[in-house]
This record gives C-alpha cells, structure tokens and sequence, in this order.
C-alpha cells in the first residue's frame, strides 16, 4: 500500500513551538535528564531533516525514524525518504529499514557505521509494513504501519501541542512509551496489551535527584564527623606514645591502655569502622543490584520487541533471555529485596 505525507514539514506545528533547546543547526523538543537532552524526543533539523525517537546527550541513540529533508534522500540509500531502526552516536548502525517517498521498504537489514552491509538493491523487504501517516481533528501520526494500523515505531501528536513516542502493535501501544508534554513534563510507561506499568516521569525524577542530594549531604556530614573524632582519638594516642618516648613507664600505658583508648574514646568510631565497611558493601551491593536490574530491563526490551516482530530472535534465544531475567530476579528475590517482574519473562 503506499503511503500519503499530508504536509511536509510535518503538521506538528503546536509541539515544535514548545522548544526544549536549541542547536546551531535545529531545535529539540525532548526529555532532558540531568540538565541533558536524553531519553525520547523529536530534532528538527534547519534544513527540513526530522528525527523521532531516543537520544542520549543530543546524539541519536537506540530506536528511532528519521525522515530526510524535502527533495533530499537518506545518506548512504539511494531512494530512501525515511529510515526506521536503530541509531548509534548519531548514525544508523544495526537493523533499520528504509522506505522511498511513498512509503515502500526498499531495504530491511543491517547497518554499520550508517551503510547498509547487505546488497541495498537486492534485499529482501518485508511485505508486511509501510511508512504513512494519518492526520485526524485530534491528533497526528507518522511512523510504520501494517494493514491500515500503526505497527512498529511511530509518534503521535496531539493538537495541544503533546506527543508521544512508542512502538505500537495492531494499532495499539506495545513495549516502551514515553509521552512528552508541552510544558517539558515527560512520563515513561511499558504497556503489554491492556496492562501498563508505570517507569519514570520528569516529576519522580526530579524528586528522585533531591532525594539523593539530601542522601548524599547527610552522608557527608556524617563521614566528616567520623573524621573528625578518629583524629581526636589519634591525636591522644600520639600524645601517650610521645610520653613512652620521654621514659614513662610502658606498664602504664601499655597495650592495654591503647585497647582502652580505643574502647573508650573511640568506641564509636571503631564501630564507624565497621559501619564504613557495610557502607563499601552496601554500596558494592547496591551497584550490582542495579546493574542487575539494567540487564534485566534490557532483556526485557529485547523481548518485546522480538514479540512485536521489531527483532528476529529463536525460540532458543526468547527461552534464553525469560531464563537470565528469571534467574536474576530469583536472585534478589531471595535476598529479600524487591525486583521488577515483567509479563514479558513468563510469556
């Protein structure tokens, strides 16, 4: 079926006029986390270029669409008008699919260092999607599309200026979406056919950072308190070796008077010792039960995707990737922490 572009540049005029900051070349309207442009968003490039999708500082980085300038093709695919894959520091590099003006995929396959490494003029293209949009009284939508629904990457604008980003399945949301609103508020949900669960918002975010910092200054106080008492304690220590030093009796300090020195005045902070080493392993731990559930939230991703048809994957790999997410969640399950459990490891 081919594809109808309504306007070009694309009608979502109402977003781009809530800029989240400006380039040299263009303008963002974006997640920002930690004062950077990161997460999901759109870039509309001064030349008429626009891209959909996530960045990470400003790059293009992971899932994304990016539909060339007018009149103009996408770099390295002749033919090409939008390209939809994956993006690497700012580049096409993994699997991506590009598509001509009136939306046909003319190359479904791999990218390197933005060239496609499989013959481009003999590759084989799924007959399955298309690249349209559809424009309504209430909203706007651009991305993939198979039998007159949204299926694959697309965004949706509404005309309040708001717009979200998903992969969609048979039309509906599938996997991670993240909805973007005009005063630079975002929110991030999964949503699993009629089940969503909620990720992360700007707000939570923001709490989130606050939180640390008072964690962090606490903390802070707390370590420059222990150092100052241990340098008491060394400093009365110093002071009754100096006196050994001068001929005082060694009986009347000896190695017990220093076992009581450090029992009695510094009994708390010996046990600020140990309190130290559970922070290194709480911390240590902390690390790695993080780490954990990024890897799981990786396998997670991997699998909707390869359920929405947006990745090739065995049936060995899919078990393969449901048994590490089980098995790190066990885990930590085990050890009495809470972990995430998405539907997607036991579907």
């Amino acid at each position: 079926m081919q594809a109808q572009i309504f306007d070009y540049p694309l009608p979502i005029s109402s977003t781009t006029t809530h800029i989240t900051e400006k380039s040299k070349n263009g303008f963002f309207v974006a997640q920002k986390v930690k004062g950077k442009i990161s997460g999901a968003g759109l870039y509309q490039g001064k030349d008429g270029s626009l891209y959909i999708g996530n960045f990470k500082d400003k790059v293009y980085n992971g899932s994304g669409m990016l539909l060339a300038p007018k009149g103009e093709t996408i770099s390295n695919c002749p033919g090409a008008t939008f390209y939809v894959g994956k993006f690497k520091n700012g580049i096409k590099h993994g699997k991506g699919i590009c598509y001509n003006y009136e939306g046909e995929p003319i190359y479904e396959g791999k990218f390197e260092n933005d060239v496609p490494i499989e013959n481009y003029g003999d590759s084989v293209v799924s007959a399955i999607k298309y690249f349209s949009d559809v424009k309504t009284e209430d909203f706007y939508y651009i991305g993939e599309f198979s039998s007159d629904l949204p299926y694959g990457f697309g965004a949706i604008f509404f005309v309040n200026g708001d717009f979200l980003v998903s992969q969609f399945l048979q039309g509906q949301r599938d996997g991670i979406c993240t909805y973007i609103e005009t005063d630079g508020n975002w929110f991030t949900e999964k949503v699993d056919g009629d089940t969503s669960t909620f990720i992360s918002s700007s707000k939570e975010y923001a709490s989130y950072v606050n939180q640390s910092k008072s964690e962090w200054n606490a903390a802070w106080k707390k370590a420059l308190g222990s150092m100052e008492d241990w340098a008491s304690t060394l400093a009365s220590l110093s002071n009754e070796l100096q006196g050994l030093s001068q001929g005082e009796d060694i009986n009347a300090i000896g190695v017990n008077s220093v076992n009581n020195n450090l029992t009695d005045a510094g009994h708390n902070k010996a046990n600020g010792i140990n309190n130290q080493n559970d922070n290194k392993y709480n911390m240590s731990e902390q690390r790695s039960y993080n780490s954990d559930k990024s890897t799981y939230s990786k396998y997670d991703s991997m699998l909707s995707q390869a359920f929405a048809g947006n990745r090739n994957a065995s049936k060995s790999e899919i078990n393969s990737w449901q048994r590490k997410m089980k098995q790190l969640r066990e885990k930590w399950e085990n050890k009495g922490k809470s972990f995430p459990h998405s539907v997607n490891e036991d579907r």
